[in-house]
This record gives structure tokens, sequence and C-alpha cells, in this order.
């Protein structure tokens, strides 16, 4: 991972500046912020600056990234923890597959965090790679960012809703575990799913359905030449 700084000295900068063009065509897509004057900013309120940060993705994807300095946040919050499904569950749901010969499907989505509103006022300064002309940067936050402390679990909580609006349960003692009617499993780290179904139609159907929620792409599998009987997927971090 680079800041923007190093990622514009590089030679690969033409890859990213293109990343970063998209990264603020989606934000603004999805109205993630709403321009303000600073003379609008709450009297005692903090302005949280933000960065780009460059990487490169095992697929090879270029991407650009906007993120809040979260650690020049006020106060303590408490509101913040954000549950993930366990490797032990995670382990013994594809084991449970296995053993009844289910089918698989994997999803991840775009830019997750952002799906989820806030409620409370946050102020933020855009870098000036992502300002409009003649505007200093200075925005009240409508949507989660990277790197606000409660993005992650603003997230959940969208995640959480949604998938109840189609008719998945998170368990009790598992919030990253979510079960439908049907028998069909779902599991979520963060912004990847699985979805574990009797047969592929079964995992097909539910697939759209979550992706129907919100914008995201599907993870097909890869062939290693080592197994060649089994598919791999990169997914769950």
């Amino acid at each position: 991972t680079y800041p923007e700084g190093a990622a514009q000295r590089s030679e690969f900068w033409p890859f990213w500046s293109g990343a970063k063009d998209k990264e603020k065509c989606g934000l603004e897509a999805k109205e993630t912020w709403k321009l303000i004057h600073r003379s609008e900013i709450p009297a005692g309120a903090a302005v949280l600056p933000c960065c780009c940060l460059y990487s490169r993705k095992r697929n090879g994807v270029w991407k650009c990234r906007l993120v809040i300095l979260g650690n020049r946040e006020l106060g303590n919050s408490q509101l913040t923890y954000s549950p993930t499904v366990s490797n032990s569950v995670v382990r013994m749901s594809l084991s449970h597959a296995c053993r009844h010969n289910m089918a698989m499907a994997c999803i991840d989505y775009s830019n997750a965090f952002v799906n989820a509103k806030i409620e409370r006022p946050v102020v933020i300064k855009l870098p000036k790679t992502m300002r409009e002309e003649n505007h200093d940067g200075t925005a009240v936050l409508l949507r989660a960012l990277y790197g606000l402390r409660s993005s992650p679990r603003e997230w959940h909580l969208c995640l959480r809703e949604g998938l109840r609006s189609i008719g998945l349960e998170a368990m009790p003692d598992e919030p990253g575990l979510f079960r439908a009617k049907d028998g069909t499993i779902c599991l979520f780290f963060v912004d990847d799913g699985i979805v574990l179904g009797k047969d592929q139609s079964v995992c097909d159907a539910w697939r759209a359905k979550l992706l129907n929620l919100w914008k995201g792409e599907t993870i097909e599998p890869k062939q290693d030449p080592r197994f060649p009987n089994f598919d791999q997927y990169d997914v769950l971090g």
C-alpha cells in the first residue's frame, strides 16, 4: 500500500490515476458527502482529514481507497465493535457442506462501508485530488468511509438489516453466520460472502438476491493444476 505522494512518483501512476477517478466517481454517485463552506462547520466539531491509499490487489487490479484519518477523532466512543464470522465457524460450515454435498457461490461487495449511512455529524477535509474546482474540500460525511472508527459497525448493522429483508437471519451466537428457512447458509467476513445451498441453482438464486441489495461481483473459482478435481476461491480476507 502506498500513500499518494509515493504513488504519484511511481511508474505505475497512470494505472493508479484511473483507479482514483473510479473511486471518486463511485463515492460521488453514492452521495457519500455534502460539500459545505468552512463557516458552516458546527461549533467545536473536529475536521477529520482524508487521504488516498493505493495498492495492487492479488488479481492484478489497481486500487485506490479514500480513507479518513480516524486516529484524529475526538472522544472514546465504544460503539465501534463489528463482528465477523469466526474461522472455526467457516471450517465447520464448509465441512457441513462437504458432508451433505452442498453447492457454493461467493460474492464480494464493492466499497461496502459506503452502503451504510451515518447519523452522527462528521466533518471531513477531502484531499486535493478529490476536491471540486474552487472548493477547499470541507464536507459533511453522509455515509460510512473506511478509517472512521464507527464504520465497521455501521456496515454490519446495514448488512444485517439488508439480509433480514430477503429472508436471512443472523445466528444469535455467531453474528457473521446467516441462515434461511430453506437451509441455505451465508457466511460474511466484512464484504466477502459465501453462500452454501442444497444445489447450484439455489446458490445462484441467493447470490442474485445478495447482489441486488448492493453493488458487488461474483467471485469465480480458480483451477490449480496441482488439484485438478477441486475449485479454489479467493474469499474471506
